[in-house]
C-alpha cells in the first residue's frame, strides 16, 4: 500500500489581472508558505498586476508576463511559456481564476496536479445580493485542497522603504489629518467597466466640503488614473498624489485619516493599512470583494439592476449583462456617514 504523497517541492500560482483580485490571492500565499516552507514558489502573474506582489517575501520567484499574451490571444507566445515551465517541473498549480482556458493552460505547464476555482459560481442577484461570497475565502478554499491550514484572511502589501519615502515627499506641506481620494479604477487589461467609478463632479463636491470642515485631500491613483486625477484637481482643490506605484499609494493611504473609494484596489488598499473607508459602489456586488465587517461604510444605489458585472467592452453582447450607470442620485440622500464630527453624503 503506497504512503502518502509527498509534499510538492515546486509550487505554481497563478492569477492574470487585477491588482485587487491579486491581493486577494495572498492570504492562501501566505498558507501555501507556511505549510511548505521548503517548496519553491513561483506565481505568474500579468504585468499590470505584477505590483500587487512584487516585493511579497512569501514567493521565491515573480514571473510578470505581458498581459496581451493571454487577452488577444497569442497561441505561439502562450506555448512557448507553457514549454519554459515544463522545464521547471511543478508538482501544484493553483489558480485563482474560474477561466477554462487558464486550466488548459496550467495543464499545459504540465504541473502534475492542477487545482483551481470552479467554473461557475453562485450568481449575485437583486433579490439575492449575498449569494457571492468573498472572494479571499474562495482563495483560501484552494489553499486547504493544497493542504494548508489557513489561520487568517489579512491580505498583504509590502511598502518597502523607497515606497514611504515616495509617500512623505508627496505629502510635504499636507497637514494632518487629511482625507484620501480615489476616483479611478473599473479599467484591466480583461475588461473595462467605468460604471464602477462615481462620477468627479461628486467627488469634487465631496473634497470642497471635507475642506469645509478643516480636512484637505490627497488624490491617488496609478498611471492609468492620472488623467481623472488631474480632473478632479481642476473642479476643486485637492493635492494630486495620483500616477504613483501601488506601493506608493498604500503610503499615502496607510497615513490618511479617512479613504473615499470606488470599488477599485484602492479599497483592498484600505483593508491592508486598517484605513477607515467609505467605498462607492455601483454594478458590482459588495459581497464579492469585501469581508463581512471592517472599518468602513459602503454606500450603493437602490436600483433593481444590481448587482451586475456588465462590461462596457466593443462586441460584447447586451445579453451579457446589464448596464448601471451612476446619477447625482446614485447615493441615497438619507444615508450619510459619521466621520468623528464631520457627516457626508
Amino acid at each position: 500500500m503506497s504512503g502518502p504523497a509527498p509534499d510538492p517541492r515546486q509550487i505554481l500560482l497563478l492569477r492574470l489581472h487585477g491588482l485587487g483580485d491579486t491581493l486577494m490571492a495572498t492570504p492562501a500565499l501566505r498558507a501555501l508558505r507556511h505549510r511548505y516552507p521548503r517548496a519553491r514558489i513561483t506565481m505568474l502573474v500579468g504585468e499590470s498586476a505584477a505590483p500587487a506582489v512584487l516585493h511579497n517575501p512569501r514567493l521565491d520567484h515573480l514571473l510578470p508576463v505581458e498581459d496581451a499574451v493571454f487577452f488577444r490571444p497569442r497561441p505561439l507566445a502562450l506555448l512557448r511559456l507553457a514549454w519554459a515551465l515544463r522545464r521547471q517541473a511543478f508538482d501544484l498549480a493553483v489558480l485563482f481564476s474560474r477561466s477554462a482556458a487558464l486550466r488548459r493552460f496550467a495543464r499545459l505547464s504540465g504541473a502534475r496536479r492542477v487545482l483551481g476555482l470552479p467554473a461557475t459560481a453562485p450568481i449575485a442577484t437583486s433579490d439575492n445580493p449575498t449569494r457571492a461570497r468573498y472572494e479571499v475565502e474562495d482563495n483560501l478554499d484552494l489553499a486547504r485542497a493544497a493542504g494548508a491550514e489557513p489561520q487568517d484572511a489579512e491580505m498583504e502589501l509590502v511598502v518597502p522603504a523607497e515606497a514611504r519615502s515616495r509617500a512623505d515627499a508627496l505629502l510635504a506641506g499636507i497637514r494632518s489629518p487629511f482625507a484620501v481620494l480615489a476616483p479611478g479604477g473599473g479599467q484591466n487589461p480583461g475588461w473595462s467597466m467605468p460604471q464602477k467609478r462615481w462620477p468627479l463632479e461628486r467627488f469634487a463636491e465631496l473634497a470642497d466640503a471635507l475642506a469645509g470642515t478643516g480636512l484637505p485631500s490627497v488624490v491617488v491613483g496609478g498611471p492609468g488614473d492620472a488623467e481623472a486625477a488631474q480632473a478632479l484637481c481642476r473642479q476643486a482643490h485637492v493635492t494630486d498624489a495620483s500616477g504613483a506605484s501601488l506601493a506608493t499609494s498604500a503610503g499615502i493611504i496607510a497615513r490618511g485619516s479617512l479613504l473615499v473609494t470606488n470599488d477599485s484596489v484602492a479599497m483592498h488598499v484600505g483593508l491592508v493599512t486598517h484605513t477607515p473607508f467609505v467605498a462607492l459602489f455601483g454594478p458590482t456586488n459588495r459581497h464579492a470583494v469585501l469581508p463581512a465587517s471592517g472599518a468602513f461604510r459602503v454606500l450603493a444605489p437602490d436600483l433593481p439592476c444590481s448587482p451586475c458585472f456588465w462590461q462596457a467592452r466593443p462586441g460584447l453582447a447586451p445579453s451579457a449583462g446589464r448596464c448601471l450607470l451612476y446619477t447625482s442620485d446614485a447615493a441615497d440622500e438619507e444615508d450619510s456617514v459619521d466621520l468623528g464630527g464631520r457627516r457626508i453624503i
